[in-house]
């Protein structure tokens, strides 16, 4: 690897200037602080930090990704399905998958997460194995949650 550059970012801010770098043929790692809830329990957006890292090795189900939507933003989430050049993701706390998105759009892969002072590797077997059964209960996850907000509601 040439040199590593360290870069705080807002994901949806300084995302177009480390791309323009790996593309230079500048390795480089972006530290980005994620928002909104769709990767929950894993990550809690504002509160998080993970490290990307640009796609080195061939995607694999489980992973957690950097990509780039159809409508130009960015979205950290994990891969559900691959087929040829298509990808489809779903975040951790979402209710659906995301529509499928070309390879070309993944801009990283995410490798580690920074959570109350703890790193907790993300390019593992075992997070991938973790994220496919997060995903895989996800029906029984709504079920609990449609239960437990209408236990809230009688409450």
């Amino acid at each position: 690897m040439d040199e590593i550059l360290k870069e705080q970012s807002n994901i949806d801010r300084g995302v177009d200037e480390w791309v323009a770098r790996i593309k230079q043929g500048v390795a480089a790692e972006l530290i980005v602080h994620p928002k909104g809830t769709s990767m929950l329990p894993l990550i809690r957006g504002g509160k998080d930090s993970v490290i990307v890292l640009p796609l080195d090795r061939p995607l694999k189900k489980g992973d957690v990704i950097l990509f780039r939507r159809h409508d130009g933003k960015n979205v950290m989430h994990r891969v559900l399905k691959l087929d040829g050049e298509m990808v489809t993701t779903f975040g951790d706390g979402s209710v659906r998958p995301d529509d499928p998105i070309k390879k070309e759009a993944v801009l990283g892969l995410a490798v580690m997460l920074l959570k109350d002072g703890k790193t907790k590797k993300l390019d593992t077997a075992l997070s991938r194995l973790y994220g496919r059964i997060h995903q895989r209960l996800f029906p029984v996850r709504r079920i609990a949650g449609s239960f437990k907000r209408k236990i809230k509601s009688f409450l």
